[in-house]
């Protein structure tokens, strides 16, 4: 079984899987920069699921005045671009 925090099994995926495909409209996925995401591809390859990774960390970011606002700005666009997409 999966831990919180810790890599699903292939069970959980292909359930998660089953549960995306019983959804309506678009489906966004938010991953985290610099975490795993090899396992992806068992939850389909709908065009209905869209895959947005995230960096809530700023990681790509140079540092300065403006990094807490240019992050907020960037999360702001990423998700958005995924829900009003149609």
């Amino acid at each position: 079984t999966s831990q919180v925090g810790g890599r699903p099994d292939a069970q959980r995926l292909l359930r998660m899987r089953r549960d995306i495909e019983e959804l309506d409209g678009r489906v966004c996925l938010f991953t985290e920069a610099g975490m795993p995401d090899g396992d992806l591809e068992l939850l389909g390859d709908s065009s209905r699921l869209k895959v947005v990774q995230l960096d809530s960390l700023g990681t790509r970011l140079a540092p300065g005045p403006s990094h807490y606002i240019q992050l907020l700005n960037n999360q702001f666009v990423a998700i958005k671009g995924c829900v009003t997409t149609p």
